[in-house]
């Protein structure tokens, strides 16, 4: 028979399901967005394709006069390709690619894969394509296998839970928040919403319906609506504008999305993963607590899994640095080679950005402990 608390708990899930499905229905998108033809780097008509490397032939590279040094121009190292084009609709034909081997940082042999741009001959005299990047399809697929394999070998049941986990995730991304965000809804409710759903699917999906994983779910819950509330408080106070990086001017400039709420979004958003390891690990640890020491009370079940919990807390605070450290490491850089103060590197924007999410992420995810560890205790204490 459920014990009250259990009856709460079931409740309180219940309620976080209709609210979260209601804040979908309302910020669901329509698909009004508009893309940009041919891409934010094209003109019109232009189209993105696929090619095979048959020939590298050296042959006077464009953009220099005769007796001009080629060593100035073009990074000093230009051949021209002869590539097969493999999709898009000039597939099966040929086209030449000129290639500047120092501005794009790698090396093509024959065979190489890449990814092109297809300039219509409307536009010039005949169709030109440009050098994009290369193509990593295979790659992308094989790695894919084989971190398939193995997190379904080592984590089985899990496993399989949790890489269909991972394809709903791209889907909410991709068919819900990021539309949603494109039309001009709320960013930090469609952000509220969309880490809410797939907490949701995603704990339940990897670890199972129990009352175990219901305390990990209302745990990361707490903690999505305790970092949303501190960033609209701190990105408010801090008047933060959201424009850190010429991806952010260029977003500005094609989109009507506040940058400022779409900062709010990727805090969000960037500390549930994070959530949902603390949460998960503190339930669990509690329940194996609980299994060693089935005599131990709720307070003493408590005591002894925040000795975990700031464990957890520790290392986890600096993997989020470490994170947001090594996603803005460039920028870290460009700032520190301009050599200004200190007090102004780290009041400038996107350094100060970088400080709050991490700061911001890490009190929402220091307060779940204690509150996941309270509600596993309470409910691991009677558990049959």
């Amino acid at each position: 028979m459920k014990t009250i608390r259990t009856r709460i708990t079931i409740s309180a899930i219940v309620i976080s399901i209709i609210a979260v499905l209601l804040g979908a229905f309302l910020l669901k998108p329509s698909g009004n967005f508009i893309k940009i033809s041919g891409g934010l780097d094209a003109i019109s008509g232009s189209e993105y394709v696929k090619g095979e490397v048959l020939e590298i032939t050296d042959q006077k590279c464009q953009g220099y006069e005769e007796g001009a040094d080629p060593e100035q121009v073009a990074g000093g190292n230009c051949d021209v390709l002869r590539v097969l084009i493999t999709s898009g609709e000039r597939k099966g034909s040929e086209g030449l690619v000129e290639f500047d081997y120092a501005n794009a940082g790698v090396d093509i042999s024959t065979g190489t894969k890449m990814q092109l741009l297809r300039i219509p001959e409307a536009e010039l005299t005949k169709d030109t394509y440009l050098y994009m990047d290369l193509n990593r399809s295979n790659l992308l697929i094989w790695i894919s296998v084989v971190f398939a394999i193995v997190t379904i070998f080592i984590g089985r049941w899990r496993g399989i839970g949790a890489i269909v986990g991972l394809v709903l995730t791209f889907v909410v991304l991709l068919y819900f928040m990021f539309p949603a965000l494109l039309e001009g809804r709320d960013p930090l409710a469609v952000a509220v919403v969309s880490a809410s759903g797939l907490v949701l699917i995603l704990l339940y999906t990897a670890h199972g319906l129990s009352i175990r994983t219901s305390v990990a779910v209302l745990g990361t819950l707490f903690g999505i609506a305790l970092t949303a509330l501190i960033s609209y408080l701190v990105v408010g106070v801090g008047n933060f504008s959201g424009i850190s990086s010429d991806d952010d001017f260029l977003l500005a400039g094609v989109t009507q999305i506040r940058l400022d709420g779409l900062l709010l979004a990727g805090i969000i958003f960037a500390s549930v993963g994070v959530l949902n390891d603390v949460t998960v690990t503190q339930a669990s640890s509690v329940w194996e607590l609980k299994e060693s020491q089935p005599n131990y009370s709720a307070k003493e079940l408590f005591v002894s899994g925040m000795r975990i919990g700031r464990d957890h807390i520790a290392s986890t605070v600096y993997t989020l640095l470490f994170t947001y450290a090594g996603a803005a490491l460039p920028t870290l850089l460009l700032i520190v080679l301009a050599d200004r103060p200190t007090g102004f590197i780290l009041s400038s924007e996107a350094i100060s950005q970088e400080i709050v999410r991490t700061l911001v992420g890490s009190i929402g995810l220091v307060l779940a402990v204690p509150i996941t560890t309270i509600l596993a205790a309470v409910l691991a204490e009677n558990k049959n």
